[in-house]
């Protein structure tokens, strides 16, 4: 048995990575963590999430894979280019209860036909199948997986491949058997198939994709909670973790972002006590880092624990982007991936339609609302880009968490939210309490409304 965590996926994007920073190595492993491969010819592929630990056994038992969710629209892609009887166990989480699976399977090319059809048409009407995948083959319609709601926040189905022969394959809910038994009628059509017709389709891989989704009706408001600067106060921690317990479903929040400084030095251990303690939460988390989750840690460790520090996703009526700046800016990487953020038409989805504005979140402020000593950005050219970025794309606000302060400055337009009352010392020359914010996106205002409420603590 081969059980292994981030680490081992990503090694050769460190080889391969001419990095100038640790947030561009953190962005590398990130990128490099959402695809997995598990041996013979078996590949798993993800968006709106990261692989976290992957678990490859014998041919006896089932091999077994866990997602962190960065979504409440999940892609989970398994290809594989091989005709032998595998099982695959997938664990999403965190994910919210009202979660639905869904399934379809493709064939990983168009045939000749359709290709030549494309050709002939040019500029014309396409021959397109699937909207979200056009250069794949359909072999069923999309379906339900009947039966599977998340427990704890977490939801867990099973794949069996080439269960009863080549390109054969069924979905069920829940984990895998502890041992396999193989079809051997199975096995004997794997042998046959050595000398399958010559023509695309018939090399393609087979793919079943999976979409894990929850209903967050883009007309209506969305509420989700976000806490930064903790800097490892456990007491804090657990005080906005019991106001979650008890409150959230009341406030109708929809998720938490975890806004940078988890820890207090960054420490692995750190690390994975504070993703623990926030996997208690009723409700999907996600995080960036600060600058206290960086000075120890190696970015697969960072990305194991907490995924990828730089994503986006949509709910509701927002697009909800989140940026690492714990180096004190962004990367140009980092400023590339807000720019698509900003402008694409959807994540993961060819043809989902995105919301009609953003909300942004990140660690540090780009700029001080008032003296307190290099807590910004560091280069002011950057920081003025940046908010020349969220300006070109009709930000409303823009959510910081580095400041032990609640204050709102408006800078060329855009809000900036300083909200760092998580748990770290709070800036004496502020007289705030430690909080936390909850935040309501409505539809309207050019875009997106968002209100932003202090909670105290």
């Amino acid at each position: 048995m081969a059980r292994h965590r981030l680490r081992a996926l990503t090694l050769a994007a460190a080889a391969l990575c001419a990095c100038g920073s640790d947030l561009d190595e953190r962005e590398a492993a990130a990128s490099a963590a959402r695809t997995a491969t598990l041996g013979q010819g078996l590949t798993v592929r993800v968006e709106g999430a990261t692989v976290r630990e992957i678990e490859a056994t014998s041919e006896a038992a089932p091999d077994r894979i866990e997602v962190r969710a960065q979504s409440l629209d999940l892609r989970v892609d398994v290809e594989t280019s091989h005709c032998e009887p595998r099982t695959l166990e997938v664990t999403l989480k965190p994910v919210p209860g009202d979660t639905v699976l869904t399934q379809r399977p493709f064939l990983a090319d168009v045939s000749t036909g359709a290709a030549a059809a494309r050709e002939a048409t040019g500029a014309g009407v396409e021959f397109v199948a699937d909207e979200d995948d056009p250069d794949w083959t359909p072999l069923d319609a999309e379906t339900t997986v009947a039966d599977c709601p998340p427990r704890e926040n977490a939801l867990v189905f099973t794949l069996h491949l080439n269960a009863k022969g080549p390109r054969t394959y069924r979905v069920t809910c829940g984990a895998a058997p502890a041992t396999v038994e193989a079809d051997e009628a199975a096995r004997a059509a794997c042998l046959g198939t050595g000398s399958a017709a010559a023509g695309a389709l018939a090399r393609a891989p087979l793919v079943v994709r999976h979409r894990a989704r929850a209903d967050v009706p883009r007309g209506e408001p969305l509420a989700f909670a976000v806490f930064a600067n903790n800097a490892g106060d456990e007491e804090k921690r657990d005080a906005f973790l019991a106001v979650m317990r008890r409150d959230a479903a009341t406030l109708g929040v929809r998720f938490v972002v975890v806004n940078g400084d988890l820890t207090r030095g960054g420490e692995p251990e750190e690390l994975e006590a504070a993703r623990d303690a926030y996997d208690g939460l009723p409700v999907p988390w996600y995080a960036t880092v600060g600058e206290r989750d960086v000075d120890e840690a190696e970015p697969d460790v960072i990305v194991e624990a907490l995924g990828a520090t730089t994503f986006a996703f949509d709910a509701g009526p927002a697009r909800i982007i989140v940026l690492d700046s714990a180096e004190a800016g962004l990367s140009p990487t980092t400023h590339g991936l807000l720019e698509r953020y900003l402008a694409d038409a959807s994540l993961g989805w060819a043809f989902e339609r995105r919301p009609g504005g953003s909300v942004v979140l990140t660690h540090f402020p780009p700029f001080e609302p008032a003296s307190f000593g290099s807590n910004a950005f560091k280069s002011w050219r950057e920081a003025a880009r940046f908010v020349a970025q969220l300006r070109r794309g009709g930000v409303p606000k823009l959510i910081t968490g580095h400041l032990g302060i609640f204050d709102v400055q408006t800078v060329a337009g855009v809000d900036v939210v300083h909200s760092g009352g998580g748990g770290a010392p709070m800036e004496t020359v502020s007289g705030d309490e430690h909080h936390w914010l909850l935040v309501t996106a409505s539809p309207g205002c050019d875009g997106v409304c968002v209100e932003v409420e202090p909670k105290t603590l």
